[in-house]
């Protein structure tokens, strides 16, 4: 116990770090606290039992529950979101509990991007950077051409884009700096332009030629992962990407619950801040690894659900979950990528896709978009199963959407061995015809339960070797011992 006794202090392990909290706390706010990931699908309302942890040492006020089995008892599992916190504590994560070791799937496959590509080309999409660098020489000045210098920029940006005077704009930093770029060089410099609606704006002024090195990095801000693409912003080629599990997690696993936790803990702020490390983060690993200076990013296009917006840009997001279910924001203008703090380009541009309503984000809408479901003439069915899962029908005519929370399901929540893509979960099932199993686990060691892909696999192996129908009923009379009553 601290010298305040209403503290305490709690040692988490393997982490090695220790966090002091409040006497009546949890094990798992401390662990919030300590900034230590607890798998907790329920958002700590102590009824998946998914943040069992080993109590080491010390006392907890925790209830009887039936989410222990009696091993688990004798071996001093707890169930963190429901252990009271009465002394120092020393607390054990187990692996089935921890997020090291998950697994994120990103499709590298240079033939899958092939065939995006050629979708994207035949959608007719024009490839328009919204933000471009152009190189311009121009003409110095003399006693009969005394143009100043940030109209003679001016005048070079008409010439060679075909735009009109007054829809652009200049920042201050940049005419403070101007006129010593435009003659370090002889009068050649790279110019980085950004659209911010109808307004072409002037991003950056930079000495000679840097227009072959304009990057830009595209986010998906999913509720449980965030991935990050490397493109260049010249050819829309895909550089390298990357892949982390949004921290968010820590404070509830779907996107109500980090509402909740936001509003009662008066914890906006931290949930921005957590996202936008782990871009940062992101960010960081693409720059090292491609020998490329983040003052070459100079912009950045978000997609997510409407909440994952909100918390990014720091938006109030308590209404999204009450009725009428308004957010802030679905059209979000461009912003400067720093004034949220992501570290690219001073300057650079943060564009956040639009999202239709509280529940059908700016995820759904870049799918929709990127299939071009405006203009089919078929009723088509897109469907987006994340943490939040979306389907939308539709055609050139009309469109119709649905959500509902998707990814629990695939990740443990109600089913007896479920659990997420970690080391033992079997993620690859195969049913022979005499009904035979096969399997394969993450990191090839022995089964400690099954994740999302090893369900999805395990029906679709069921379906196809008979053993249940379309309607997804089991076939009683097939002729095998592993399909048995419950006992």
């Amino acid at each position: 116990m601290s010298e305040n006794s209403n503290t305490y202090k709690i040692h988490f392990l393997p982490n090695d770090k220790i966090v002091e909290v409040n006497g009546g706390s949890t094990v798992l706010d401390a662990a919030h606290n300590a900034n230590i990931y607890i798998n907790s699908i329920c958002g700590g309302d102590g009824i998946c039992g998914k943040c069992k942890v080993i109590l080491s040492s010390g006392t907890v006020d925790a209830p009887t529950t039936k989410l222990l089995s009696k091993e688990e008892v004798d071996k001093d599992y707890i169930i963190a979101c429901e252990a009271g916190i009465t002394s120092d504590l020393q607390i054990l994560i187990p692996h089935e509990t921890r997020l090291e070791g998950k697994k994120i799937l990103l499709d590298q496959n240079e033939q899958h991007a092939m065939t995006w590509k050629a979708t994207l080309d035949q959608a007719n999409f024009k490839h328009d950077a919204l933000v471009k660098k152009i190189c311009l020489k121009l003409e110095p000045p003399t006693v009969d051409d005394n143009v100043a210098d940030h109209e003679r920029l001016y005048q070079a940006i008409m010439m060679k884009q075909g735009v009109e005077l007054n829809v652009m704009q200049t920042g201050y930093s940049i005419l403070k700096k101007l006129p010593t770029v435009l003659r370090q060089e002889d009068w050649t410099v790279t110019v980085t332009l950004g659209h911010r609606g109808k307004i072409l704006e002037i991003i950056d002024v930079q000495p000679g030629d840097t227009s072959n090195t304009n990057y830009g990095v595209a986010i998906d801000v999913g509720t449980t992962t965030v991935v990050a693409c490397l493109l260049e912003m010249e050819t829309s080629k895909i550089v390298d990407s990357e892949a982390v599990y949004n921290t968010q997690m820590k404070f509830g696993e779907d996107y109500i619950q980090r509402i909740i936790y936001a509003i009662q803990n008066e914890a906006l702020d931290e949930m921005q801040r957590s996202i936008v490390t782990d871009i940062n983060n992101l960010i960081s690993t693409l720059v090292e690894r491609n020998s490329i200076i983040l003052e070459d990013i100079t912009a950045i296009a978000s997609a997510g659900n409407t909440t994952m917006h909100h918390f990014l840009l720091g938006l109030d997001p308590e209404r999204i979950r009450k009725e009428p279910y308004i957010p802030t924001a679905n059209f979000i203008p461009p912003i400067r990528a720093i004034q949220i703090g992501i570290d690219i380009n001073s300057r650079g541009l943060l564009y956040t896709l639009p999202s239709v309503s509280a529940y059908v984000g700016a995820d759904i809408t870049s799918g929709a978009t990127a299939i071009r479901l405006d203009k089919k003439e078929m009723p088509t069915l897109l469907i987006d199963i994340g943490t939040n899962g979306e389907v939308v029908l539709g055609n050139e005519e009309w469109m119709v959407c649905c959500s509902a929370s998707a990814g629990p399901a695939f990740e443990g929540s109600g089913i007896k061995h479920g659990m997420r893509a970690a080391k033992g979960a079997i993620e690859i099932i195969h049913i022979t015809k005499e009904f035979e199993v096969s399997y394969s686990t993450i990191g090839d060691i022995p089964p400690r339960g099954i994740c999302g892909s090893g369900l999805l696999d395990c029906i679709a192996e069921m379906l196809r070797s008979g053993i249940i129908d379309r309607s997804g009923n089991f076939q009683k009379g097939i002729k095998t011992d592993r399909l048995r009553k419950k006992r």
